[in-house]
């Protein structure tokens, strides 16, 4: 009771029910998202998707039968709770409504789905968390893929031009068979941009570039359904199989 009748907290509350006193246009995103899940996987547990207030320790928590979602996560880059708890400012600019589904989409499937590689290298994380930003998107196929990453249009038109870029910065300094985790952690986690880009670069260009390597694959092996992609944990074989070789500038 201390936490529900605490002033902070109710202060919150009043602030999430004034920016969200329905919910039914995610409601209708997640209901679409997982009736595609329940047709890939028949014998799955769709979650109950419930709203929280987790007092900003979550923005998605995932159970075996339910997908919870901290709405005060999700109040806009104009939060004064977030300039009070001084959160950092690349974390704040996703910290509003149009993440919500996504977020709580990638939260579920990385719970569902976890890493399995056979290798412990980044092209390897590259690998899963491409594959895992390719599966949502084919769950919300209307949504824009730049939204499905994380990443504001900018953010995805930056990487899209700068692809030849990308792909030679990471052959040139031989990222991709890396097994130093702060590498790992420079390329694949979140921050105010890629180390080693220039500062409009967005963050997780990894992720990114992971991406479009498995894109290239499955429009390259059109014969792989969801399933079997999601099995594979063999992160070069789908590397050395996409055929992804962008011009290198």
């Amino acid at each position: 009771m201390g936490f529900i009748n605490d002033p902070d907290i109710q202060a919150v509350y009043k602030e999430v029910q004034k920016q969200y006193p329905s919910l039914e246009d995610e409601s209708k995103d997640l209901s679409i998202a997982f009736t595609r899940y329940n047709q890939v996987f028949p014998d799955s547990i769709i979650p109950d998707v419930v709203a929280i207030i987790s007092g900003f320790n979550y923005n998605i928590a995932v159970s075996d039968s339910v997908l919870a979602i901290g709405l005060e996560m999700y109040l806009g880059d104009s939060c004064r709770f977030y300039e009070l708890l001084k959160m950092p400012e690349y974390k704040v600019r996703r910290m509003s409504r149009s993440f919500i589904v996504s977020d709580a989409l990638k939260g579920f499937v990385l719970a569902n789905f976890p890493a399995d590689s056979k290798e412990n290298d980044l092209v390897s994380r590259m690998i899963y968390e491409g594959k895992m930003i390719y599966f949502i998107s084919q769950l919300v196929p209307h949504f824009d893929i730049h939204s499905v990453i994380g990443y504001s249009k900018a953010e995805y038109d930056w990487c899209s031009e700068h692809e030849g870029e990308i792909w030679s910065h990471f052959i040139d300094k031989k990222l991709f068979y890396s097994r130093d985790f702060n590498i790992e952690v420079a390329y694949i986690n979140d921050g105010p941009f890629t180390k080693g880009f220039p500062q409009e670069a967005p963050p997780r260009i990894g992720v990114w570039l992971g991406l479009q390597i498995v894109k290239s694959f499955m429009d390259k092996n059109t014969e792989i359904s969801l399933p079997e992609l999601l099995k594979m944990n063999d992160a070069h074989k789908i590397f050395n199989s996409s055929g992804y070789k962008p011009v290198r500038s």
